[in-house]
């Protein structure tokens, strides 16, 4: 038993002998005569490919074009937006919703009421007593007056009919509310009176700032003033409507589920509100990771082939000496007249059997007098002489399987006169045939090794019953 183990060591051993020790691969064609071509095949590179995903996620169409190909297996469904009047643009896997809705503006609130351009007789107007009320609530105002009686600030503040709480023509009253309110709720009072009765104009408008000149709404007011006495003032009520002139600037929407009458502060719309959410998707590209060498084919099957990487590889044996014959060589180097003889006995058979040998190459291109314009598509920068020899490659050829020649390929008739023609072995033929005889016998010894083995091992087992 140990000698067959043995053995079949051995027969593994040999047969993983590839190559000669003198053999050798190029990608290219050798201008030495020391080494001739042995063989040639076609190699390429081959890759493993990784999906690299995007960090973000996009609306199918529009993804960065850096990852061009979509994996809908990877999305994600985005919140609905907020809802609006514009009605979203379509965009592919977008869903729309949409509502009717009311809302409604007014006027933009104000902080300051002015009276000025006081116009009348000449004589001083008094002004008892001064209040401001918002939604019937009395608001804490401050009074800045210019051309009035020192203590009017406060005088026509403390719930009293002042005597002395006068404004002159050309004065000026700037009455701040402490902040920002409707207009439209506001309600101005004031106790007045003249000393001499008779009509007093002023103008009456509100600002949202003292900074702007732009007046928000303005009216000329004329009070009819029966009263000079200061214990019994006239009462005067102001509030904001429809005869003022009034350049407001409007505040934001508000939506409400009902309805609100129109007014001259307040506008009133009916429309449909939209929001949408979209369907988003994961984008990646597929990232290439090459093997460093170039091979025929793998063991492994997770890599892929690059089919434009092509390359023609060539295996060199180092000469030793010239074992061609005179006429059974065609592609003889030495003495290349010979080879133009000998063109015509050169014959392409459409059979997978047949080995083809691919010279040196030639400065000419090919014709139909024996020449083939590409070995194969990969390699059309090599125009070659192509012979046929069954069993015999000269050293100064390219062994190249026949199936990789074009179809239009024609067949060249042979000389068939040369019976005299005779095989010539190779080192690479000899070498094959010694390690074939070799590997046979071993079949052989082990054939007679395990035959000795089983029947030693029968008559073992007779003895033992």
């Amino acid at each position: 038993m140990k000698k067959l183990i043995f053995f079949v060591w051995l027969l593994c051993s040999f047969t993983k002998v590839y190559a000669t020790e003198d053999e050798m691969w190029k990608d290219y064609i050798m201008n030495d005569s020391d080494f001739y071509i042995m063989n040639a095949e076609i190699r390429y590179k081959w890759y493993t490919e990784a999906k690299i995903f995007s960090n973000d996620y996009y609306i199918e169409n529009e993804n960065n074009l850096e990852y061009p190909n979509i994996d809908k297996n990877k999305f994600i469904v985005t919140d609905f937006s907020e809802w609006n009047n514009v009605n979203p643009p379509p965009k592919k896997n977008r869903i729309i919703e949409l509502k009717p809705a009311r809302r409604y503006r007014t006027f933009k609130p104000v902080r300051y009421i002015i009276l000025n351009n006081f116009d009348g007789s000449g004589e001083s107007f008094f002004i008892n007593e001064l209040s401001i009320f918002y939604e019937h609530r009395e608001l804490d105002i401050e009074v800045i007056c210019t051309k009035c009686a020192p203590d009017f600030p406060t005088a026509v503040k403390d719930g009293k009919y002042s005597t002395n709480s006068f404004i002159e023509e050309g004065g000026i009253l700037t009455i701040d509310l402490g902040s920002y309110h409707s207009v439209e709720k506001l309600l101005f009072e004031m106790f007045v009176h003249y000393k001499i009765k008779n009509n007093k104009k002023f103008d009456f408008y509100f600002k949202e700032s003292l900074l702007s000149d732009k007046n928000s709404g303005s009216k000329r007011i004329i009070l009819d003033i029966t009263s000079n006495n200061s214990q019994r003032p006239i009462d005067f009520l102001l509030n904001f409507d429809s005869t003022y002139d009034y350049d407001f600037d409007f505040g934001n929407w508000v939506y409400i589920e009902g309805a609100l009458n129109t007014t001259f502060y307040r506008q009133m719309q009916y429309l449909t509100l939209y929001r949408y959410k979209d369907i988003k998707y994961q984008y990646y590209k597929m990232e290439r990771t090459y093997l460093d060498d170039y091979y025929t084919k793998l063991i492994f099957n997770d890599h892929l082939k690059d089919e434009s990487s092509a390359k023609i590889f060539y295996s060199y044996g180092k000469r030793e000496k010239d074992i061609t014959q005179n006429h059974n060589n065609i592609c003889d180097n030495d003495n290349p007249s010979k080879n133009e003889n000998n063109k015509e006995d050169v014959l392409l058979e459409n059979s997978a059997s047949q080995t083809i040998a691919v010279c040196e190459p030639l400065e000419s291109p090919v014709n139909e007098d024996g020449f083939i314009g590409n070995v194969n598509s990969v390699n059309d920068k090599i125009n070659q002489r192509i012979i046929v020899k069954k069993e015999i490659i000269t050293k100064d050829c390219v062994a190249i399987d026949n199936s990789q020649l074009k179809e239009k390929n024609k067949l060249i008739p042979i000389n068939q006169q040369d019976n005299s023609k005779k095989k010539t072995l190779s080192t690479e033929s000899k070498s094959n045939l010694f390690y074939f005889l070799l590997i046979l016998l071993l079949i052989l010894i082990i054939i007679l090794l395990l035959f000795r083995y089983l029947k030693r091992r029968h008559q073992k087992l007779s003895h033992q019953k």
